[in-house]
């Protein structure tokens, strides 16, 4: 919400929140805050979660890169597989997309009990988040229990109760699900050097800097940068 890009979006969306009634489906990576559509207090919202997909593979448009790349005859196993992958998860966004107008438009009641929500939310596979109207924050975190919280659950722990509780959700996740999505973990991070402001000689930005590095699923380009430069890694961090 605060890239100066999108300045002019924002303020027209957020001038006419008493006009946005209708229902919406928004779709994300599930890297995704959503702090823009939570604002939208006047309209029921569903939020998907897809992993596996970039920017451009929600559309045709980046379905259609991979099976290029995967015709191509240079084309090895790993290509093959993540077009396919993509192809999944893109087959997965159309029928929720079809489910929810069948929901909104047609009044279907099957289509309507197919978009219920996902529980516990996983990173790693499509889910749905249903928010009603006139909510705008996720349900509160349990700090005692052994599920990760949600990215919207963590910008909120950020600033209530803190860094400290944060972190220990962090660890959280390390522990209980050390393959997840490494979108998800640098969102985290992210979110804490934007707190914390500086890496130099900081426990809990160390901390993230060891959660990158250690993570299996993460670059190696971002692995071989932490081990050179933990501060550039928190400029790459904080581009996010």
């Amino acid at each position: 919400m605060t890239i100066p890009f999108f300045a002019p979006l924002v303020r027209e969306i957020t001038d006419g929140i008493a006009s946005l009634t209708a229902p919406m489906l928004v779709v994300a990576n599930p890297a995704a805050i959503f702090a823009l559509c939570d604002a939208l207090v006047n309209a029921e919202r569903v939020y998907l979660t897809v992993p596996e997909l970039a920017h451009n593979d929600f559309i045709s448009q980046g379905q259609q890169r991979f099976a290029r790349i995967a015709r191509s005859p240079q084309a090895t196993p790993a290509d093959t597989d993540a077009a396919a992958a993509a192809r999944y998860h893109y087959r997965v966004v159309c029928d929720r997309v079809l489910q929810f107008f069948d929901a909104s438009l047609r009044d279907d009641q099957a289509a309507a009990a197919n978009l219920t929500e996902t529980v516990p939310w996983d990173p790693a596979a499509p889910c749905v988040v249903r928010v009603p109207r006139g909510a705008t924050s996720p349900a509160s975190y349990d700090s005692v229990g052994e599920i990760p919280p949600t990215p919207r659950q963590f910008v909120r722990l950020l600033a209530t109760p803190g860094i400290e509780q944060a972190c220990q959700a962090l660890e959280r996740s390390r522990l209980s699900a050390p393959h997840s999505s490494p979108p998800c973990r640098w969102m985290w991070c992210a979110g804490l050097w934007t707190k914390q402001k500086t890496w130099k000689g900081n426990s809990h930005c160390g901390f993230c800097i060891s959660l990158i590095g250690s993570n299996p699923r993460t670059p190696t380009s971002w692995r071989n940068c932490v081990r050179r430069d933990p501060r550039g890694v928190g400029h790459k961090i904080s581009g996010l």
